[in-house]
């Protein structure tokens, strides 16, 4: 999520999530980067807060809620993974 946010404002902006896509990928397409923004933007205010982007990843996991730590060692393991 913190490398989508790249304002580090808490939210990420289709054309943040555009950024990132692209950098990727040259494939990604408008349509694309719209759908994947559509699915973690659950409350349709066109930004995607780290608890909608988490909670998208996480569904259909264990249903119990995860702490701000927990969050962020899965943070720090992904950063660890690139």
């Amino acid at each position: 999520f913190r490398s989508c946010d790249v304002n580090n404002d808490g939210d990420v902006n289709i054309r943040e999530l555009e950024t990132v896509l692209t950098g990727l990928s040259a494939e990604f397409y408008q349509k694309d980067t719209q759908a994947i923004h559509n699915f973690f933007d659950i409350d349709k205010n066109n930004m995607c807060s780290e608890q909608e982007f988490m909670g998208q990843l996480n569904k259909g996991r264990d249903s119990t809620k995860h702490t701000k730590k927990d969050l962020l060692v899965q943070d720090q393991e992904l950063l660890e993974f690139e």
